[in-house]
């Protein structure tokens, strides 16, 4: 359980994304040559791709760069581009990228290459309801995405499932469906918007149920800066919440500085991050070095999917545990405390 030193280079990821701005704009102006006869670029698009490569680097991690590469194929191309366009816009990244890295962290640029043109269009879904829930989960979501509140509503309050069930078994692959339909251009942002809104919404009322029996341990839960995507940690805190923890949420999109200032002052037992895009994790990994100088005896847990896709990355970011579920975050937390408390 315990966390290994971290080894991921923040600084050297901060020079390298700083130049990135710069490059960004050497890309989109080449890929906007009219003879070409390419779709330009937006600079945010490549930037993004830029970011996310370059995190997959500092943590040495091809699986990431592979999944990043799936997603963008089947966005792009869902949106209308071609297979060959795409290439073209990956080719001219590699082009103007390979003078600022390493021989390794450039093999794994090289080695999505390679796949790019075999990835299918269709990424699988990574959060499935168990066989039991998997109508209650297909009427939510229908009920969601017909704007039918109400009905949505009602499609969760008849299964009188336990919290846990809920969120793992019918909220959770609902709106992973929602994000799936959203990256193959099957539904607006709107749409998306609104699942997101209205699901937030009665978690809010299932959260207004749970009866508390706090015991003191005190639990502090974000999403790391650059994550927006806020439904995951919310959970969590809930189930921390109704397991007895003390739990304090700051919200979205939380700056690392903040987070450890907050953690001292508030005495956090454990602090628990979601990140949702690997471009996010150099500042798992600043956090983690963060609070460890500034005396904090918090222990540091990290969820979401990067962790998922790459097992060990919780070593290399230096925090002390990752956990898919709401209740093994609990579990997970428990035994961090157990084993502090052994060694006092």
């Amino acid at each position: 359980m315990s966390a290994s030193p971290a080894s991921c280079d923040v600084g050297r990821y901060q020079s390298l994304l700083s130049e990135s701005q710069f490059i960004a704009c050497s890309i989109v102006a080449e890929l906007d040559d009219p003879e070409d006869g390419f779709p330009c670029a937006s600079h945010e698009d490549i930037i993004g791709h830029l970011s996310t490569y370059v995190a997959a680097a500092m943590v040495s991690s091809f699986p990431l760069w592979l999944h990043h590469l799936s997603w963008a194929n089947a966005f792009m191309q869902s949106h209308g581009m071609s297979q060959r366009e795409v290439l073209r816009v990956f080719q001219v990244i590699g082009k103007h990228i390979v003078g600022h890295l390493d021989a390794h962290a450039y093999e794994i640029y090289d080695r999505g290459m390679n796949a790019l043109p075999t990835l299918p269009l269709h990424t699988p879904c990574t959060r499935k309801a168990l066989p039991s829930q998997e109508v209650v989960a297909k009427q939510y979501l229908d009920a969601m995405l017909a704007f039918d509140k109400p009905a949505a509503r009602a499609v969760l309050l008849s299964q009188q499932l336990p919290l846990e069930d809920l969120y793992v078994h019918v909220i959770g692959p609902a709106m992973h469906r929602v994000g799936e339909l959203w990256q193959n251009a099957k539904i607006n942002p709107a749409q998306e918007h609104f699942c997101t809104a209205a699901t937030a919404e009665f978690m809010a009322e299932f959260r207004a149920e749970i009866e508390f029996k706090r015991d003191g341990r005190r639990l502090l839960a974000a999403a790391i800066e650059g994550d927006y995507h806020d439904l995951g940690i919310r959970m969590v805190t809930d189930m921390f919440e109704y397991h007895g923890w003390v739990a304090l949420y700051l919200g979205a999109n939380v700056q690392v500085e903040n987070i450890v200032s907050v953690a001292t002052d508030y005495d956090a037992d454990v602090v628990a991050v979601s990140v949702t895009m690997t471009a996010q994790l150099p500042h798992v990994c600043r956090l983690a070095q963060a609070l460890q100088t500034s005396g904090s005896e918090a222990k540091l847990l990290v969820g979401g999917q990067p962790m998922e896709l790459a097992p060990g990355l919780d070593r290399v970011l230096g925090v002390h545990g990752t956990a898919s579920t709401p209740a093994a975050a609990v579990q997970i937390a428990r035994e961090l405390l157990v084993a502090k408390a052994r060694t006092c």
